[in-house]
């Protein structure tokens, strides 16, 4: 009985050599369709601006940007011992006072539109949610108490965000 197994083997690797060979340029030939392997495109780049939001001296926090490039944000002023809030409007340079009263004002958000913001009023040991309505210039036309049982102001509760439609707040 002969064997020729050094002839066996060889057309083994050579079915072998040519699938691995075919899959290889099948493989080249795929990505070179799809443009996956190289891509000499680059992205845009990103043009960024950094600004100085206000000229005031003291310090800003919670600051809060709505859809629509209104921010709103506490800040308190060098001699000043509360927080007070401010909305003003990216593209001016006027930033408007909304409080004035001895508390501080803090994580406040805007409605999607920046026709409401709900902020924290701290006084004290006391804390309390507030609902600012703003016509377009930012003038309060009114500012109303969320009632809430005050277990639940006991848990330290701050407003998340509003609903997509806003007829909703997460808190």
């Amino acid at each position: 009985v002969e064997f020729h197994q050094a002839n066996w083997w060889r057309s083994k690797r050579m079915i072998y050599s040519i699938s691995v060979v075919a899959i290889i340029l099948i493989t080249l030939f795929a990505q070179a369709q799809f443009e996956t392997l190289t891509s000499n495109q680059r992205k845009p780049e990103r043009e960024v601006i950094i600004s100085t939001i206000t000229q005031m001296k003291g310090s800003e926090v919670s600051p809060y940007l709505s859809n629509n490039d209104r921010l709103l944000f506490s800040h308190r002023g060098i001699n000043d011992k509360y927080l007070q809030l401010y909305v003003k409007e990216l593209n001016s340079a006027v930033s408007k006072r909304v409080t004035w009263d001895s508390a501080d004002y803090v994580d406040g958000i805007f409605s999607s539109d920046a026709s409401q913001a709900i902020v924290k009023r701290k006084s004290g040991n006391l804390e309390s949610l507030l609902i600012f309505n703003f016509d377009v210039d930012f003038n309060v036309l009114s500012a109303q108490p969320i009632i809430l049982d005050e277990a639940l102001l006991l848990q330290n509760i701050s407003a998340v965000s509003y609903s997509q439609d806003d007829n909703n707040l997460y808190l």
